[in-house]
């Protein structure tokens, strides 16, 4: 079948791995990318794959929460290619479904067999998929996020005629997508609800009926959720102010720069916006309501459930996502010229993205070896408080994003423990055996932050630094909250760049810890 002019006349499907290569060189090039969370989740996985090196300080609950993705994906490849590998694969992986997701949703929409593509609109959706989400380091929602293009685009193909194989397939898909992430698997049912409602109410007491049979494929998902409930402990729910949830749009297509971004997601949603309302590209009238719930979504749910934050700013997401992925040439109305376009100003956008992705990681590498020279007196085995004292939040994601956890690098470089750590029951496989070793605030990093945390549960933030070996703090300072540490005991130990260590006076720290004396044995420095 000849392809359309769109196709042919802009590379036609070369321009598939160009879309590709471009957000993955980075990642091939450095081994330290610009994701804010990256550092924490390689400590955790280091951790998982050598629990008995570090089990005198963490333990490992396996039960059937959600969210195990990269922790699965970590222990099926970290026994044979070292973790930053693994994670490079992992990334990859997320592309590559990701915008194969987009394809086989957009024929799906558009049944059309995925070699008979109707053009190369889906490409449009991969600037987004350089997300918040991504330079955040949320592993396993990125991952969530392509399977659950592949799960929509397999309900749409299968149909209603083929209902058992569809709910086979759908309840397969649920499971994969709860384990991968929860919200993933949220999200996946609201769109399968909002497909699959007008046409069931349309059907009278008989659709209402298959409606509800549809809805038995998320039954494997939901028992294990019940069977995880005794080990869940999530924090409380919470809602932020509308203002923040607007601005939080600004993470569409994340750039570490919010005036960039703006600009970015402000000329890719105008200009297909533009297209539509010319009548130049067609959006699908089924993804109408699904998108509306979408909508009410972003507005009603609080923005932090069960621990996870962000919540209705990835259902926005990924309504964009999927939005974009469905849309197709208006038949006689749009020549390859207006695609062309399209195609060209999301290739920009992604050069952008992935050189300043590039950038970000340089300096982080740069910020990582500074801080491994400044624990490098530290023993192995030390218990490191540490945070960031000086400084703003903004200016060290825009400048060294995947320095935002950096202490946890101690993990793997001295097998310390580290209070920062993603080590939350209910939330994680890992948590601290001493669970007072868990900060307050879900792993803040930031000094003033972590100890606003201390003074709302009326808690001694000076007591609590007190129980670790080593105090290291990284930024140009705060003297009024480091005033809060207990400056008497702390003994400078090495200083290099922005990174101060110092050692905690153990002559007025107690033998043993108050909690468990095996654990205070382990943790002794050799010299103690």
């Amino acid at each position: 079948m000849p392809q359309p002019q769109a196709t042919r006349g802009f590379g036609g499907a070369l321009l598939i791995p160009l879309f590709l290569l471009l957000p993955i060189l980075p990642l091939i090039a450095f081994q330290d990318p610009a994701m804010q969370d990256y550092a924490n989740h390689m400590a955790r996985a280091f951790i998982i794959l050598h629990a008995d090196l570090f089990r005198h300080a963490y333990v490992v609950h396996w039960t059937p929460i959600p969210d195990l993705g990269w922790d699965l994906w970590a222990l099926a490849l970290g026994k044979w290619l070292p973790l930053h590998e693994a994670a490079t694969l992992f990334f990859v992986l997320y592309f590559v479904l990701a915008v194969g997701g987009l394809f086989a949703l957009h024929c799906a929409f558009n049944r059309e067999p995925l070699r008979n593509a109707l053009s190369l609109t889906p490409l449009l959706a991969v600037p987004f998929l350089m997300n918040g989400g991504y330079t955040k380091g949320f592993f396993n929602f990125d991952l969530g996020l392509a399977l659950m293009l592949w799960a929509l685009a397999a309900w749409l193909w299968l149909g209603p005629a083929r209902w058992r194989l569809r709910l086979a397939a759908g309840a397969a898909f649920s499971l994969l997508l709860y384990f991968v992430h929860f919200y993933a698997f949220a999200v996946y049912g609201l769109f399968i609800l909002g497909l699959e409602l007008p046409p069931r109410l349309r059907q009278g007491p008989r659709g209402i009926l298959a409606l509800a049979r549809d809805g038995f494929q998320a039954l494997p998902a939901f028992t294990c959720l019940i069977l995880a409930g005794n080990h869940l402990n999530p924090p409380p729910t919470a809602y932020i102010r509308p203002w923040h949830r607007v601005v939080d749009l600004t993470l569409l297509i994340d750039t570490n720069h919010v005036w960039l971004n703006i600009i970015l997601i402000s000329a890719m949603l105008g200009a297909i916006g533009w297209a539509l309302a010319r009548g130049w590209l067609r959006l699908p009238a089924r993804l109408i309501l699904p998108l509306i719930l979408c909508a009410l979504i972003f507005v009603a749910i609080p923005d932090s459930i069960l621990g996870t934050a962000y919540v209705a700013w990835r259902t926005t997401l990924a309504a964009v996502i999927v939005a974009i992925a469905a849309l197709s040439p208006a038949p006689g109305r749009s020549d390859g010229r207006i695609v062309t376009t399209l195609l060209t100003l999301a290739l920009g956008i992604t050069v952008i993205n992935s050189a300043l992705f590039a950038l970000n990681a340089q300096r982080t590498a740069d910020e990582k070896q500074a801080f491994l020279r400044a624990i490098a007196p530290m023993p192995y085995g030390a218990r490191l408080f540490w945070a960031h004292s000086g400084g703003t939040q903004h200016a060290l994601i825009a400048g060294t994003a995947g320095a935002y956890h950096v202490g946890s690098e101690a993990v793997e470089a001295r097998h310390a423990l580290v209070q920062s750590m993603f080590a939350y029951q209910g939330q994680q496989v890992l948590a601290f055996r001493d669970a007072r070793f868990s900060v307050p605030g879900n792993s803040q990093t930031f000094l003033p932050v972590i100890a606003e945390g201390f003074r709302a549960r009326g808690q001694n933030l000076a007591a609590y630094v007190g129980m670790f070996d080593y105090v290291l703090l990284e930024g140009s300072g705060d003297p009024q909250t480091e005033a809060q540490l207990p400056q008497a005991r702390l003994i400078p130990v090495n200083a290099v760049g922005d990174f101060r260590l110092y050692a905690v006076r153990k002559s007025q720290r107690p033998k043993t810890h108050p909690s468990s004396g095996m654990l205070d044995a382990a943790f002794r420095s050799p010299d103690d």
